[in-house]
């Protein structure tokens, strides 16, 4: 149970763990040591989730670990015009580079882009779409290629580079 801590994986579980717990009491009333160590086993469990859980939280909100992230972010959002913030897409990076940086995506799609399209030909085709339609006036990657990155350096042209991002200002006609 203890793994990437999602809290709201808790509100699925729990449920399921208390209907179990009660399931095998009633299975076992005859052992009642096996059922002892069982509900143990799931307490520890649920609280091991709920203190990992807790934790991404804080740290997500307080982003704790992510100072270099967010010095960088504004440090290529500093580069982007104020009147142009709108017409920005970040490719492949976490969506709080918009919550830091106080950039609105200009699609639908806007964070973690790959990872959701090699999962899901529907957003593949609606990213590409989006994509296709030059709407961004800047991109915003990591530091890695991804599958679009050959439209992107075709279609755009590096403006800045740091540590963690790449600015790109699309191509003049």
């Amino acid at each position: 149970l203890i793994s990437r801590p999602y809290a709201h994986y808790l509100i699925v579980w729990m449920p399921t763990i208390i209907l179990a717990m009660g399931l095998l009491g009633d299975l076992f009333e005859e052992k009642k040591v096996f059922c002892i160590v069982t509900i143990v086993f799931c307490g520890i469990s649920v609280l091991g989730k709920l203190g990992t859980a807790g934790m991404e939280i804080y740290s997500v909100l307080k982003f704790e670990g992510t100072k270099e992230f967010e010095i960088q972010a504004k440090e290529v959002v500093s580069k982007i015009p104020e009147s142009d913030r709108d017409k920005v897409i970040a490719y492949n990076v976490k969506a709080y580079f918009y919550l830091i940086t106080d950039v609105n995506p200009c699609y639908k799609n806007f964070n973690l882009q790959e990872l959701h399209t090699r999962t899901d030909e529907v957003e593949m085709k609606e990213f590409a779409k989006d994509l296709s339609s030059m709407e961004a006036k800047y991109i915003v990657t990591g530091r890695k290629d991804g599958m679009y990155s050959s439209f992107i350096k075709e279609h755009y042209e590096l403006m800045e580079s740091n540590g963690t991002f790449r600015l790109f200002v699309k191509m003049q006609n």
